[in-house]
């Protein structure tokens, strides 16, 4: 028990056992993802989703409309139950590399969906390129065609079913077209694949379509132009009269099969109506894309390359240019046209006025045909803040205060623990006139003096960075060193807050100027880790990685700590390290294997992470390493591959690990940082920012305000039953308590935790609708360890025959000060022996137990046990016989 109010020295224990947990399943341990959303979005109630990350593929199931399934160009796949509203990033177990480049789902299974994924982003995976189909809706994923990718940076239709195969469990032919590899066909439903022709001389393949009804006929949209086969994919002739360019986009109507659209890109809009034989202009256009309506295919989406999209609701004889709404903040205010590459429609095929597009790295919805575009992008996260470990930037006085720094967006700003943030962009003039490669900035850190506005950070692209400064928390920046690096670790010196470090420099005027270590520069090295408990010990990394260098004179003079046979990094020029805060001569990397590995200035200890992980096969290795401030005992490793588990957790210094991958998504790489003043683990990467919880009490932790309000998640009531002891029963409202012992524990479980110091009388109430006020029965109130769960424990049983209303008030609240929203209230009834809860006790009762009378109770019969005997026999119909005719008034 974590906190206790008593009224009288008799309290009823409540006794843990199989039918009453210690905490439902709201309250149990995961993930949660912390939205990038603005003030404006805040103060509206809405729930947020950043984007910012180019999917590459839409698909829609035919016979279930509502799932919507994106691949995703750095993130794998994506999901939507509601039409587009909301968004969920999968788990993709099994799903071994990271960049789709096409999605598909099945026309009658709604669960089985084709990918096409390479490994773009981690060439150590790159056998493992190919084809993967799931069946569970994208959380599980086989390699079904192992076969080398490609990457193409636009919305492809590479996979395609064949209508002529659907039948009542799926369809059952299936193509993939992979440019410079092959167009391959599938006669199972994608399970095995056949390569149908090759593409060697193809450098890029727009899509495929199959034909309405032949089960023959395909085209294809390539750098070879517009192309049809009558067999299958087998051979293949150019099709039509269209003029000299790029054929990007066809859509076939959906009724007529003899007619289809073509797109010219940045040409125009073209129409056959004798099968592709001859085409005539629609509509001279900047355009890349042509969508039809299946539900309307008089609706067209032309969408433009450089100029907004055109919707035309007649069949091409008329054009209207949408209008398209961002969401507000964040400097989304650009994001208001759907164009390019990156953009596709997805047409609701029950209803012609609803589709949903993405563009401009954000998803879109329209309910008037395509007129008026709304940014849709809820839950769709993706301000990538985790290219390494010096990803934020914290305040060292205020908890709530940090700043995430984007590999896309620049600098995000929060002073609400994350309840809302400002976006802070370096100049897009730096970048246009090439004073700066990119404006993404990747590490950075805050002068450590409490609400100081002085930041620097690093401001490139990847790994040509430069670094800046900052005097008024993002407001403006300024360049304050022009030689490009790495500078994937910037930190002020914690007890000087005018010295900072980055690359092979350091600042002594907090950022302002900066000068060579020449050490650092002669061995072509990067300093990457300070000692917290002792600041002016530093450490560097010479390329190639394999010697660590280290400072105790804040970089004056340097000596080798440690030289290896091998690198500390594996797969490009970042490496895996981090130094325990506590003690200066513990440094983490890896060992030859990859795996997680401590060196204490004399031994070697490998860890054992990368066994659990498992990934072999695909080079598995630590990426990073985050140890907590305050608890160095605590460490955090993450994996690189994908596809695997990739999260793992030691509370004793690393001799043992659990996993705590749990819901986060196998897409492996991003970064990880151990909020200093809360124990909160933050996880970054191409698919936003995710925060899981200290393993300690921590009463700041931005982990509790992320997810639902401060709520009632259930209600139970509990009563004794002999050897089975205590069991517990979900209840809900016009419940009816029928045991003979009557009703005398409750728990109420909440979204997250309850503030111990509010747990007072006064917090509960009940009320009978006959008997008035009883809320002074109540003997205690407890909260259980997590916090989440309130026991309420009455002196007596609340009088038989009457209904009660049990309340929590605005007195109780949550860690944070809120009071609970929303139904905080359940009315429930008592009345012995009525153990169908008709109203009144009768003989259907009696035979209601003789049915279930098969022994020992559990908590699903525990209703029907009246005598709290711990079975359901013929002895609790033998209790029910005194209260026979018993009913509740007015019943």
């Amino acid at each position: 028990m974590r906190h206790i109010v008593r009224r009288t020295a008799a309290v009823v224990a409540m006794v843990a056992c199989v039918g009453l947990t210690a905490a439902p399943a709201a309250a149990q341990s995961g993930w949660r993802v912390m939205p990038i959303r603005s003030q404006a979005e805040w103060d509206a109630g809405m729930v947020g989703g950043e984007g910012e990350q180019h999917p590459t593929g839409i698909a829609r199931c035919v016979s279930l409309p509502d799932r919507l399934y994106l691949a995703h160009d750095c993130g794998q796949t994506w999901r939507s139950d509601d039409n587009g509203l909301t968004w969920t990033k999968l788990l993709c177990k099994g799903m071994w590399v990271a960049n789709s480049q096409g999605i598909e789902a099945d026309p009658v299974d709604a669960d089985t969906v084709v990918a096409v994924v390479d490994a773009s982003s981690n060439y150590l995976a790159e056998g493992y390129e190919g084809v993967y189909r799931s069946t569970d809706g994208g959380e599980n994923w086989s390699l079904v065609l192992k076969t080398q990718g490609i990457v193409q940076r636009f919305y492809q239709h590479c996979i395609v079913w064949d209508p002529a195969s659907i039948g009542p469990e799926r369809a059952s032919r299936w193509y993939v077209a992979i440019p410079t590899n092959g167009l391959y066909r599938s006669e199972d439903g994608g399970v095995t694949w056949t390569l149908a022709a090759g593409l060697a001389s193809v450098a890029n393949v727009y899509g495929i379509w199959a034909h309405n009804s032949d089960g023959q006929t395909l085209y294809m949209a390539s750098s070879r132009g517009l192309e049809k086969s009558s067999d299958r994919g087998a051979s293949w002739t150019a099709l039509g009269n269209l003029p000299s360019g790029t054929v990007t986009s066809v859509a076939l109507h959906p009724q007529n099969a003899q007619t289809l659209y073509a797109v010219v890109r940045g040409a125009g809009l073209y129409r056959s109506t004798n099968g592709g034989a001859t085409f005539s202009l629609v509509r001279s256009f900047d355009a890349v894309r042509v969508f039809l309506s299946s539900n309307d295919p008089n609706r067209i989406f032309l969408i433009g390359l450089n100029a907004n999209s055109l919707v035309s609701s007649n069949g091409g004889a008329s054009w209207t240019t949408v209008s398209v709404t961002p969401a507000p903040g964040l400097g989304r205010e650009w994001k208001n046209k759907l164009l390019s590459e990156f953009c596709a429609v997805s047409p609701d095929p029950r209803d012609a006025s609803v589709a949903v597009a993405y563009g401009s790295a954000c998803l879109w919805r329209t309910s008037d045909g395509g007129l008026h575009w709304t940014d849709s992008s809820t839950l769709y996260t993706g301000h990538a803040w985790g290219w390494w470990a010096d990803g934020v930037g914290f305040d060292v006085a205020d908890p709530n205060r940090f700043v995430l720094f984007c590999c896309d967006i620049s600098m995000d700003a929060t002073t609400t623990g994350g309840d809302w943030f400002t976006r802070h962009r370096v100049p897009w003039e730096w970048y246009q006139q090439g004073l700066i490669s990119w404006p993404g900035m990747y590490a950075g850190d805050i002068q450590p003096i409490a609400g100081s506005q002085v930041i620097v950070g690093s401001v490139g692209m990847y790994f040509d960075t430069k670094l800046v400064r900052s005097a008024n928390g993002g407001a403006t920046w300024t360049i304050v060193d022009n030689d490009s690096e790495n500078h994937l670790f910037v930190a002020f010196h914690p007890q000087d807050p005018n010295l900072v470090f980055s690359g092979y420099k350091r600042s002594t005027d907090a950022g302002v100027t900066w000068e060579s270590i020449p050490y650092l520069e002669s061995r072509t090295a990067s300093i990457f880790g300070m000692s917290r408990s002792n600041p002016d010990t530093i450490y560097a990394l010479t390329r190639p990685r394999d010697d660590i260098l280290r400072s105790d004179d804040r970089g004056v003079t340097w000596r080798v700590y440690a030289t290896t046979s091998w690198a500390f990094n594996r797969l490009d020029s970042k490496p895996t390290f981090a130094v325990d805060p506590a003690n200066p001569d513990r440094v983490y990397t890896v060992d030859r294997y990859g795996d997680l590995a401590v060196f204490d200035g004399t031994t070697w200890r490998s860890l054992g992470v990368l066994a659990l992980a498992g990934g072999d096969f695909v080079h598995n290795f630590v990426r990073m390493v985050a140890v907590d401030p305050r608890h160095p005992e605590i460490l955090y490793a993450e994996m690189q591959a994908a596809g695997l588990p990739m999260l793992f957790r030691s509370l004793d210094g690393g001799d043992t690990w659990e996993d705590i991958t749990l819901n986060m998504p196998r897409t492996g790489d991003g970064g990880i940082v151990v909020h200093p003043l809360t124990g909160d683990l933050m996880h970054g990467s191409c698919f936003g920012t995710w925060v899981y919880p200290p393993p300690y009490a921590s009463p700041n932790a931005l982990y509790w305000r992320l997810g639902a309000g401060f709520a009632v998640t259930s209600w139970q009531v509990a009563a004794d039953h002999g050897p089975a002891g205590l069991l517990a029963t979900e209840v809900g409202d016009g419940w009816t308590e029928p045991r003979a012992a009557g009703l005398r524990t409750l728990r109420i479980a909440f979204t997250r935790a309850a503030d111990p110091a509010t747990i007072a009388p006064g917090i509960v109430t009940v009320t009978g609708a006959a008997g008035g006020d009883q809320t002074s029965m109540i003997e205690s109130l407890s909260l259980d360890e997590s916090q989440q769960v309130l026991t309420v424990a009455l002196s007596d049983a609340l009088p038989d025959g009457d209904t009660y209303t049990v309340a929590v008030t605005p007195q109780l609240k949550d860690t944070f000060g809120v009071s609970i929203e929303g139904d905080g209230d359940v009315t429930l009834k008592v009345l012995a022996g009525d153990v169908d809860g008709s109203g009144s006790v009768t003989a259907a009762d009696m035979l209601a137990v003789r049915a279930a009378a098969t022994g020992a109770v559990e908590a699903a019969t525990a209703r029907l046990d009246v005598d709290g005997s711990g079975a359901v026999t013929t002895a609790d119909m033998a209790a029910i016989r005194p209260f026979l005719g018993h009913a509740m008034p007015g019943e």
